[in-house]
């Protein structure tokens, strides 16, 4: 690989995404109509900006780390997604302009998805979104919804031309769009977030150790990533990870690393190299014009190491022992922090209770898209999904966007399918920047930003 990158894990949230439903429509309402199911095909699907945008950062990607005949097979990758269409495309768009190959994409089910939705209540039992601040009363004494009002006015931003199809004028956007991103704090909280990003944060510091270490991590079975390990071993451990996720995937782990809450743009990174020299670098691409210029400080060495990250997240209270371990405290009541840690000692039986499924399994959250890109052409990927006897039987949901390999709860698949992209030669427009604020790496002052996160509105 270039720049004497050994190993290179990236973060990414989707791109551009439509509506998440019809709140705040004006009625009757055929554009918005239109735009989300004529011309992007429903309710939280990428749009072709988004799949511009995963273009535009595969190229970079391939440009940064990737030398001619480096990628000569696809056990070069490892690609990990959330099984929601946007993450799916937005990896298979990002794959398109990343390689020359054809990349399996692996996913697990919705309610199994420790590692990249450890937060959502489907997944953890008592981590259900807590939309009890969501209700808010504006000054004339309407109550609002806040967490599906916000969520259309962050679209809204990244499309103004579907501005004036909203309900919502001026000053009433300015002040729902505040307060459904003030509203995420007490669901960032250490209590929830200790489990939430306890999954990623302890397989990104399993990978990178091992790979510090010299062995081989795709192939042991004690991992927080369930389509791991392959049902045939590899020659060599992948080199380039890929994980396509959410908004809030990221925000749990910057917050678990001591870092202020910045919501990620569309298709805005964290990305994790370590080189030859097992020197660990930590970016996070929220600006997708200026990619890989903002650096996370992870400690005050010249060169630090995965044993660095490893104690933040520590220190944080997200590392864990097992994604086993995690199961367990997940299917408990909700815990006292005393009770959580007995079950990492293991000094507690677990209670196991029956999962409750949410209505929506989306986490309405701050988007600070400011652009609009204007793309009028449609997304054309099509998928193939060819199901086993296991997966008919149980009625799993079908795999989508790009060649996926579902891996259902109890044993893994072995299936193959096609991915179809949508080429294009067109720039995407980026998103402005959202400035970072730096952390003062003191022991006191980390501590207190672990215990009481910030969020920067913008």
């Amino acid at each position: 690989m270039k720049n004497n990158i050994v190993t290179v894990i990236s973060l990414f949230r989707h791109g551009d995404r439509t509506f998440l439903s019809n709140t705040g429509w004006s009625q009757p309402n055929t554009t918005l109509v239109d735009w989300t199911f004529d011309e992007n095909s429903g309710y939280g699907q990428l749009t072709q900006d988004g799949i511009e945008q995963h273009h535009h950062v595969g190229r970079k990607m391939r440009e940064r780390y990737i030398n001619d005949g480096d990628d000569k097979n696809h056990h070069f990758f490892h690609v990990r997604t959330t099984d929601y269409d946007r993450t799916q495309q937005s990896v298979g768009a990002q794959l398109r302009t990343l390689t020359n190959l054809t990349i399996p994409i692996h996913t697990v089910e919705n309610s199994e998805e420790h590692l990249l939705r450890g937060m959502a209540g489907s997944v953890c039992h008592h981590l259900h979104w807590d939309h009890s601040n969501s209700e808010k009363t504006y000054k004339d004494g309407t109550v609002y919804d806040v967490s599906s009002a916000g969520d259309q006015i962050g679209v809204t931003n990244a499309h103004p031309n579907l501005k004036p199809y909203l309900e919502y004028n001026d000053d009433l956007r300015e002040w729902l769009y505040y307060e459904y991103k003030a509203a995420l704090i007490p669901n960032l909280s250490r209590e929830r977030n200790h489990l939430g990003a306890g999954a990623l944060a302890s397989e990104i510091v399993r990978i990178l150790r091992t790979v510090t270490q010299g062995g081989k991590w795709s192939d042991d079975k004690n991992n927080f990533d369930e389509s791991l390990p392959r049902p045939y071993p590899i020659p060599e451990d992948p080199k380039m990870v890929l994980y396509s996720a959410h908004d809030t995937t990221i925000d749990y782990l910057r917050v678990a690393m001591g870092l202020p809450i910045i919501p990620p743009t569309y298709a805005a990174q964290l990305v994790f190299e370590i080189d030859n020299n097992h020197c660990l670098t930590v970016w996070f691409n929220n600006d997708l014009e200026k990619m890989f210029t903002d650096k996370v400080k992870i400690c005050d060495k010249d060169c630090c190491s995965y044993a660095d990250l490893e104690k933040m997240f520590e220190d944080y209270g997200a590392m864990w022992l097992s994604l086993h371990q995690i199961k367990e405290a997940c299917a408990v009541p909700p815990p006292t922090s005393s009770k959580v840690e007995s079950i990492k000692n293991n000094t507690t039986p677990s209670v196991t209770l029956k999962t409750e499924s949410l209505h929506k399994e989306d986490i309405l959250h701050a988007l600070l898209a400011k652009d609009t890109i204007g793309l009028k052409q449609k997304q054309h990927s099509k998928i193939h999904h060819v199901p086993t006897k296991e997966e008919a039987t149980v009625g799993k949901k079908r795999a989508t966007a790009g060649q996926i390999h579902h891996v259902p709860t109890n044993r893994k698949s072995e299936q193959h399918s096609k991915i179809h992209h949508v080429p294009t030669t067109k720039n995407p427009k980026l998103y402005e920047k959202v400035d970072n604020i730096p952390i003062d790496r003191k022991e006191e002052a980390a501590a207190e930003a672990r215990k009481n996160p910030k969020i920067i509105i913008a």
